[in-house]
């Protein structure tokens, strides 16, 4: 009977042992969850605005009929592609962990007066306000929390990359696209000479003379999208114009020189002004003999 009793007392013992050690490795304030769970429950299929205020300001992208808008600052059409990706990410943000429970802790983890916001929309309902902390050691992880929440989670998400970017990365930035719609003649001015480059019977021909093949469809891929590297916003009066392309006699491509880095970029397709690096100014700035074949 005693060594029944101390058996049991052992393993009373074992026991209590076990939960101490459990809860001194658990790291304070931190509560793991047993079960993945994600932050917001959205069908993102309705999503229909998404408002965010960064470190750049205030942004606002909103559905209208089927495409995807910026309505603030600006009027401008949205990339499809930024959009796509934050409708991905909030379909799937993991929590990892529940953080801190204690107002006077959340600053430890970057929610404070300075912190990223978003309000997720739709028709009209605020589905979602989240309230962007640091990114945790992991760059892929965020202490994120819900503004009706005093808790901070962390979460599987990349959440700074996604929302806390400027202005222009959700905007549309393809200025042409030639990749549905190839053209068959290519004009080219400049200064010192204009030609133009003609496909015929499936032979790209310069003025009289053979096109290389090659360089003509390298030339095109280019604008297979163009796109711009900053938006010029501002009224401004633009300098002489240096360079022009016109595609099959309907789209015309105006190039100005800005710095030693810089050009300014205009179409006759939209009224928004364009900037373009060097290297990009460059490439399609061509002359002529780049493009005659040298047998």
């Amino acid at each position: 009977m005693i060594m029944k009793n101390r058996n049991l007392t052992l393993i009373i013992i074992l026991i209590v042992l076990i939960v101490i050690a459990y809860l001194l490795t658990e790291r304070p304030g931190e509560k793991t969850l047993t079960k993945p769970k994600v932050l917001v429950e959205i069908d993102t299929s309705k999503i229909d605005k998404i408002w965010i205020f960064n470190e750049f300001g205030e942004i606002q992208t909103e559905r209208k009929s089927d495409a995807w808008m910026v309505t603030k600052p600006i009027e401008y059409p949205a990339s499809i592609y930024k959009i796509n990706s934050v409708l991905m990410q909030l379909d799937n943000i993991i929590i990892i962990s529940e953080v801190t429970r204690k107002k006077e802790r959340f600053h430890v983890y970057g929610i404070d007066s300075n912190s990223v916001q978003v309000k997720i929309f739709s028709k009209g309902k605020l589905d979602a306000h989240l309230i962007l902390g640091n990114n945790a050691d992991n760059p892929m992880e965020t202490f994120v929390k819900k503004q009706n929440e005093d808790i901070v989670y962390l979460v599987k998400a990349p959440m700074s990359f996604i929302f806390n970017v400027p202005l222009k990365d959700w905007r549309l930035r393809t200025i042409i696209d030639l990749a549905y719609n190839r053209p068959k003649e290519i004009l080219f001015r400049n200064k010192k000479e204009s030609f133009s480059i003609n496909l015929i019977d499936s032979i790209w021909k310069i003025d009289k003379n053979t096109a290389d093949t090659n360089k003509v469809i390298e030339f095109i891929n280019r604008l297979s999208p163009l796109e711009t590297d900053f938006f010029e916003d501002e009224k401004i009066q633009l300098p002489e114009m240096i360079y022009q392309i016109m595609i099959d006699k309907n789209m015309i491509i105006n190039i100005y020189n800005i710095d030693e880095d810089r050009y300014y970029l205009t179409t006759n397709q939209t009224p928004q002004i364009f900037i373009i690096l060097k290297s990009k100014a460059l490439a399609l700035m061509k002359d002529k003999n780049e493009f005659i074949k040298n047998d």
